[in-house]
């Protein structure tokens, strides 16, 4: 008796469902209450995650156009280039969100790697030093002894505009350059009037 009633309800049940998926009748108001709330976050999902690769695609290339850049300088460099260098990430990331850069000359010694210079511009970053140079060997192309390059590293912080779980972002990039002149050597100058004896090698 018990298994006849349970068989009685489960056919009554597959009939209503079967008579529901034939129906195409519906409210299109209540539809639209439904999924409007549901389109509307996939559309503002896809403009914040476009918006990430946006932005770190930027940094990437700002970050290998200045490696370039300063690679290609016959002159030494002083404060006045860093600040303008600095202004070129701003302009080619399109926009004022924060931003930091930093660029420092180094060679291959006997034993490891060795800082020549390094400079900073932004907020929160320190010039590197050669125990943070050393935390950073195994990203380093293997090079000759006294042989110098250009490492160049760009961060940016990309806020999403909507809150669709998805944090503050903070890209950075990491590029190394060979000076194409000079003999491989680039120079920095702490003062402006690019004293002798501010210069660093």
């Amino acid at each position: 008796m018990r298994g006849r009633c349970i068989h009685a309800a489960a056919r009554a049940l597959k009939r209503g469902l079967r008579g529901l998926l034939r129906r195409q009748d519906g409210s299109i108001a209540v539809e639209t209450v439904l999924m409007a709330p549901l389109l509307f976050w996939c559309l503002l999902g896809g403009h914040v995650y476009f918006e990430v690769f946006r932005v770190k695609t930027l940094n990437t290339k700002t970050a290998y156009m200045i490696g370039d850049y300063v690679s290609r300088e016959s002159r030494e460099l002083n404060d006045g280039f860093l600040d303008s260098t600095y202004a070129l990430q701003g302009f080619l990331m399109g926009d004022e969100r924060p931003r930091r850069l930093r660029v420092t000359s180094y060679e291959a010694a006997a034993n490891g790697y060795r800082v020549l210079w390094s400079q900073t511009r932004g907020a929160g970053i320190a010039p590197l030093t050669n125990a943070g140079l050393r935390r950073t060997e195994d990203a380093l192309p293997l090079m000759a002894e006294a042989e110098r390059a250009i490492l160049v590293e760009t961060w940016v912080e990309y806020e999403p505009a909507f809150g669709v779980g998805l944090g503050t972002q903070l890209f950075r990039e990491f590029v190394v350059t060979r000076p194409r002149f000079n003999g491989g050597q680039i120079c920095f100058n702490t003062s402006r009037d690019l004293r002798i004896e501010t210069r660093q090698c």
